[in-house]
């Protein structure tokens, strides 16, 4: 795993659930239901990347619920303008996610570009 402090913020939208299980009830979570209706993205600013090989990745998305020394904090949503501050996962031939821990050590909002 490697772990990068971006010198600017990037600035999305991410659709985000709140503490998914796995990448299953990600999905299910940020999908539209059954009438077409879905949450709104959250604008949210992305600090830093960690690039994870495959195996990790893959145990992150298969329990997000589980705590992580390496997730060690960071994120939060600012109150002023309800943006999310994240943390990108990235993995070759991976779904990026987006990570706002909330300075947790596991996926408490977890979610993906809208």
């Amino acid at each position: 795993m490697t772990k990068t402090k971006l010198k600017n913020r990037l600035a999305l939208s991410v659709r985000f659930a709140r503490k998914p299980r796995d990448m299953s009830e990600l999905l299910a979570w940020i999908a539209p239901d059954e009438n077409g209706n879905q949450d709104s993205p959250k604008q949210t600013l992305v600090d830093r990347v960690f690039k994870l090989s495959n195996e990790e990745y893959d145990d992150f998305a298969s329990d997000m619920l589980k705590s992580r020394d390496w997730i060690n904090g960071g994120g939060f949503l600012r109150a002023t303008d309800e943006t999310h501050i994240a943390i990108a996962i990235e993995s070759e031939g991976r779904q990026t996610l987006y990570l706002d821990p909330s300075g947790h050590n596991y996926g408490r909002y977890v979610g993906i570009a809208a």
